[in-house]
């Protein structure tokens, strides 16, 4: 990521939590100034003791319609339980690039 991209997102996630402690949408634009499309930001804290940890994950789901995944991206957390639902009339198999255990994490 450049220099000026990471800029332009600190600024936009200052302005954020300037207004509002959880951030509902941030828009990623590109070198031409358009929004960048399937694209996760996610936070971290710069210190562990400021990590907020009230979240209780719930059971995500995914579905397979015409051979697609609805919705395309799904963001859970490590642990987090995910339902493939097959909404196909075919077999769907689902693999990860990087092995088996990143699918089982």
């Amino acid at each position: 990521m450049n220099y000026s991209i990471k800029v332009l997102l600190a600024s936009v996630i200052a302005l954020l939590f300037a207004h509002s402690a959880y951030a509902q949408q941030i828009t990623v634009l590109n070198k031409q100034g358009q929004p960048t499309a399937d694209l996760v930001v996610y936070l971290q804290p710069h210190h562990d003791a400021n990590l907020v940890v009230d979240f209780v994950p719930v059971k995500a789901e995914v579905h397979q319609k015409d051979k697609q995944f609805s919705p395309y991206i799904t963001v859970v957390q490590k642990g987090q339980e995910v339902a493939f639902v097959n909404e196909d009339d075919i077999t769907h198999h689902i693999y990860s690039a990087l092995g088996l255990e990143a699918i089982f994490i």
